[in-house]
């Protein structure tokens, strides 16, 4: 089993982002936060006590924003909680501005083995224009400052944002590949609701439009290719053996326990439902979240959202998460559907033997 943690705050809130997460600098709300989660990871380890944990995923929102006290208290509780297996991969998600020595130095000591940087772009009226808190300067910076702590850096960057040009997404990715062995590439999706999709309808930020983003994105692969990358998933690229195991976990559909604030989860064989695959959703209400975690004496007392996979759900998750991925899906969990898949879609579709993958077009429609 895997293990989601979800740190809901941020310096600022990105103006295209869509996840739970709000701009919080106070640490008696984020210690009444990690109270809570503490409270439910307790709760969790006692229902999974026989599941063995192979990846822990800090995610957000920023962690890197919690103090080396805050992620202290977490450990013990993950620790004091579930059966951890020795050198998993343990990844905290990073934002440039909120990066310390004193804080890299204290995740390395408590198992924290993968760092993944939100850089985003690598010019300074992108990152504004997005909302972005940090410049070019500190995300070098601080890419080098991790790797003094761990060898093991990914980092993030999206295609499409308003100055991005073909010579900009080559040269940045150029800058940083030589330093990373694992880059993921976003299309920047305006999302209903946020403060950007309101910018671009009211004419005042011009975002390339999906062709544009599509060609952008094939520019972004061509040049960490010939940087000796390999595009493992839709927007993971990989050297080195440098794969992200967590979120490999979420694409071959392995059990995972999503804590914290609108987490989800995927739990298989759960015998209180009778039934082989239940995924859960917690809150993304805060008090509710709070209150619910600290009252409940069983992990099963929290509020969740509760969906009980029927077999042809299993099925089509099963196709549409292993298609994400180049190694693509076995022809004997599709079937008779194999021969449809290679004749019909033949022109976004590679035939590997006993495997189907899609290929860059299939890809680019995934």
């Amino acid at each position: 089993m895997k293990i989601y943690l979800h740190i809901p705050f941020c310096k600022n809130k990105c103006l295209y982002c869509d996840f739970k997460s709000f701009p919080c600098a106070e640490k008696g709300r984020i210690d009444e936060y990690i109270t809570a989660l503490n409270k439910e990871i307790s709760l969790a380890g006692k229902e999974f006590k026989d599941r063995p944990i192979t990846s822990i995923y800090f995610g957000g929102g920023t962690p890197s924003l919690l103090t080396v006290e805050q992620f202290s208290k977490i450990f013990n509780t993950l620790n004091k909680s579930f059966n951890i297996q020795k050198n998993i991969e343990i990844t905290v998600e990073c934002n440039p501005e909120s990066v310390t020595a004193e804080k890299l130095s204290a995740m390395a000591l408590l198992g924290v083995n993968r760092i993944s940087l939100g850089v985003q772009s690598l010019y300074d009226d992108n990152l504004k224009a997005i909302g972005r808190v940090h410049s070019r300067q500190t995300a070098l910076d601080k890419i080098h400052l991790i790797k003094e702590y761990f060898s093991n850096l990914s980092v993030d960057f999206i295609v499409g944002l308003p100055y991005d040009t073909e010579e900009r997404i080559v040269s940045e990715l150029n800058e940083v590949a030589h330093l990373v062995d694992h880059i993921s590439v976003y299309m920047l999706s305006v999302e209903s609701g946020t403060p950007l999709e309101k910018l671009v309808l009211e004419g005042k930020m011009q975002v390339a439009d999906i062709d544009k983003q599509v060609d952008l994105f094939e520019i972004a692969c061509n040049t960490l290719a010939n940087m000796g990358f390999e595009r493992y998933e839709v927007s993971n690229f990989s050297r080195n053996g440098k794969r992200s195991n967590h979120n490999s976990g979420y694409w071959t559909r392995e059990e995972y326990l999503g804590l914290g604030l609108n987490a989800s989860s995927l739990v298989k064989n759960n015998q209180n439902d009778k039934c082989n695959e239940v995924r859960f959703k917690n809150t993304d209400n805060f008090e509710n979240y709070v209150l619910d975690s600290l009252k409940s004496s069983n992990f099963y007392d929290i509020e969740r959202e509760k969906e009980v996979l029927s077999p042809d759900e299993i099925y089509e998750e099963t196709v549409m998460l292993a298609l994400r991925l180049s190694d693509g899906i076995d022809k004997e969990i599709l079937g008779e559907k194999a021969d449809i898949l290679l004749s019909k879609f033949s022109d976004f579709v590679n035939d590997k033997g006993d495997r189907i993958a899609l290929n860059s077009k299939g890809m680019d429609i995934m």
